[in-house]
């Protein structure tokens, strides 16, 4: 993979610029102050590093950073789109508020990060090295010891150990929780099934229960309505009315009308006397048996206690009740399924106590190699008596740098210096090179270098740039020269206003730049020397 283009609009001291990148090294130089390092903090940037609002162009309402990467076909898939390519975008507010997007999709900060995690290994001014970060400390030793393919196994064990449990817990999860469930699905079922609820029986009897509640007037009203209509102490409606119907009713044969009056004041006398009759047998079933009352409240507040537990009305309790009773049968019924599923995760878990046995001693083996060979990369690249190793407990990986002796050891993520933590970086990823694929981009590797250490960190770099893409900010005229590529940083002011440039630099331009950096000027044997030194470095 390759960083392609680095483009920026109201960036710091930039209006509108923009990098290529090609493959191999590529130097970037600039005078002091013109900010060599800034297309470095706007990868940083682009990729989700922190940032405030000062990196927006003064006056500026927003800054924008695009960054485009190429890959090879088939590499990370998923991340890049069908031509190889990703693009991704950053835009930052005055106030400080950013918007990612990944190929021209809106995308969060932590997505972006991840992704940026898989393109690049970077230094950048104030910023530790994402590569000296724990995840990837373990990482590389990973990579180093060759423990790809068991770290890979580990990982579809544990997906295949967490599957038998999730099958498990859904037959009612380990020996104990299963039998609590199973005690519980038997209660609930006995418990329901015991109270022999029929739909609609609380309607039935919560009417029942209203109507005992108003018994007393209820009879009274009962009793006075069939004395009223069939007479007792004094004649009723239907006395009354068979008088009527008998003084009118000899009369029929005289006219149709008489007989037609006849024939309804009959009807109606029997209707009147079925009234009657009615009254007096709801009055009959008005009347209760001793402790009636106190049964239909209790079996009441039986239904309510029940639709509290299980439901809103006595259908959903009963529904309730056939779920428990199905669940109770398949947990009956899973003896022989737990059996097998158990047997199964133990035999993973002996698999997979057995692979961390030797993820752990591959570690513990890596490290011993590994630290001694960065400590000598490191003696190459100018910490002659810098001590470097490794620490693994457990999972944990633990870098640990002494630049220098009589200093105390310091995890390599409390590296403070830019060129302590650029030649590091340099140093794992020379030894490491052929596990890693990233761009290294690496901000003041050469700093407070010179002669012959110089001249080991620019070999260093013109090695790993043939297997990875390297970015280098350098102060350094011999490791411009060893560059396949060599981008000058400057400024200049425009109406009183301070512009930053970009500038790929090739021929005497090119010379001129690397003059300037080993004599401060562009004139006389400097020139002579530059052109020596590409000579000499630059294959021809």
């Amino acid at each position: 993979m390759i960083l392609r283009l680095v483009r920026v609009h109201n960036f710091s001291i930039f209006e509108s610029a923009e990098a290529n990148f090609g493959p191999g090294l590529t130097a970037i130089s600039g005078e002091s102050g013109a900010g060599k390092t800034l297309l470095l903090e706007a990868v940083r940037l682009a990729l989700g590093g922190r940032q405030d609002a000062a990196v927006v162009r003064s006056g500026c309402d927003q800054a924008v950073i695009e960054v485009l990467f190429e890959v090879e076909p088939g590499e990370l898939a998923g991340l890049a789109d069908p031509d190889g390519q990703i693009l991704v975008r950053r835009q930052i507010s005055a106030t400080g508020r950013s918007i990612f997007a990944l190929n021209g999709q809106l995308s969060s900060a932590a997505a972006v990060r991840q992704a940026g995690a898989q393109l690049v290994d970077m230094t950048t001014q104030g910023e530790p090295a994402e590569i000296l970060s724990p995840a990837r400390q373990r990482a590389l030793l990973d990579a180093y010891a060759g423990l790809t393919e068991r770290l890979a196994e580990r990982t579809r064990l544990q997906a295949e150990l967490r599957q038998l449990e999730a099958a498990a817990s859904a037959l009612g999860g380990d020996e104990r929780s299963r039998r609590r469930q199973l005690e519980l699905l038997a209660y609930q079922t006995r418990e329901i099934a015991a109270a022999g609820l029929e739909v609609g029986e609380e309607e039935r009897l919560r009417q029942r229960r209203r109507l005992l509640s108003e018994r007393e007037a209820l009879l009274a009203a009962l009793g006075g309505a069939r004395e009223a209509i069939l007479g007792g102490g004094r004649p009723g409606a239907y006395d009354l009315l068979a008088r009527a119907q008998a003084a009118v009713g000899r009369f029929h044969a005289l006219s149709p009308e008489l007989e037609e009056w006849a024939e309804e004041a009959r009807a109606i006398l029997e209707a009147v006397q079925d009234l009657g009759q009615r009254l007096a047998l709801m009055g009959e079933g008005v009347e209760m048996s001793q402790g009636e009352a106190a049964a239909l409240d209790e079996r009441l507040l039986l239904i309510e206690d029940l639709k509290r537990k299980y439901g809103d009305d006595i259908g959903a309790v009963l529904a309730f009740g056939e779920r428990a009773a199905a669940e109770l049968e398949r947990l009956n019924s899973a003896e022989s399924e737990l059996a097998r599923l158990e047997a199964s995760r133990h035999t993973l878990g002996a698999q997979l106590a057995a692979l961390d046995a030797a993820i752990w001693q591959g570690r513990q083996e890596a490290a011993q190699r590994l630290a001694p060979e960065v400590e000598a990369e490191l003696a190459v690249l100018g910490f002659l008596s810098a001590r470097f190793g490794i620490d693994v407990e457990g999972e944990a990986v633990r870098f640990w740098f002494q630049p220098n002796p009589g200093e105390q050891p310091q995890a390599v993520t409390a590296i403070a210096s830019g060129g302590e933590q650029s030649r590091l970086l340099l140093a794992l990823r020379q030894v490491g090179k052929a596990d890693e694929r990233r761009v290294l981009l690496l901000d003041e590797v050469d700093q407070g270098l010179g002669g012959d250490s110089a001249q080991t960190v620019a070999r260093r770099l013109k090695d790993l740039a043939r297997l990875i893409q390297v970015v280098a900010v350098t102060h350094q005229a011999v490791v411009a020269s060893h560059a396949d590529h060599h981008l000058a940083i400057g400024k200049e002011v425009v109406d009183g206003r301070t512009l930053g440039l970009i500038a790929p630099l090739s021929g005497e331009e090119r010379v001129g730049e690397i003059a300037r950096m080993l004599a401060g000027t562009q004139e006389g044997l400097s020139r002579d020397h530059a052109r020596e030194l590409l000579r000499v470095n630059l294959p021809h």
